[in-house]
């Protein structure tokens, strides 16, 4: 009995996590100054720059909750001697937006395709997973996706959405 209580009160110490590593925040404790610079970033085209007083806000709030350890802003870059001036040329080369590579899936912070994804979601659930009968969604949420950049653009058909792959995959289901 002794040694449980031990391992109780030794597994109740909170520390903070040592430094980087950042926590996912379960608790979206954050959340507020989180979504304030991420619609800060998408009305300035992410040129972080422009943001940073909502970017020192959600670090500020990560440290204050012990999500990340605690650091000096100024050594994290938001000094006065930190600050970007006339960033003519950072802005243009902080715009250049590339498509991610082939393969590569990022998330969409933005939620720009919320939509058809939740159609699919839905209907994967209604369908009790049977994708081929979600196909219609599946392919509209992909198209969403290659049109904002968020995966490379390919051929739909190529993908599997061809009229030969649905006859394909009607036999096979």
């Amino acid at each position: 009995v002794q040694n449980a209580r031990e391992y109780d009160s030794a597994a109740q110490v909170v520390r903070p996590p040592q430094r980087g590593i950042f926590p996912l925040d379960h608790y979206r404790e954050c959340k507020g100054p989180m979504d304030q610079y991420l619609e800060c970033l998408k009305e300035e085209k992410d040129l972080h720059h422009k943001c940073k007083d909502h970017s020192k806000e959600y670090l500020q709030c990560r440290m204050d909750r012990d999500l990340m350890s605690k650091e000096n802003l100024d050594q994290l870059g938001f000094s006065k001697e930190a600050e970007v001036q006339n960033a003519r040329e950072y802005d243009s080369a902080a715009q250049v937006v590339r498509p991610p590579q082939r393969g590569i899936f990022p998330l969409d912070h933005y939620r720009e395709c919320k939509g058809p994804m939740d159609q699919y979601l839905e209907c994967l659930k209604e369908e009790k997973d049977l994708h081929h009968k979600c196909k219609d969604h599946s392919k509209e949420y992909l198209q969403c996706r290659m049109d904002r950049d968020l995966m490379s653009k390919e051929n739909l058909d190529q993908l599997g959405f061809s009229k030969e792959a649905e006859v394909q995959n009607a036999r096979e289901y």
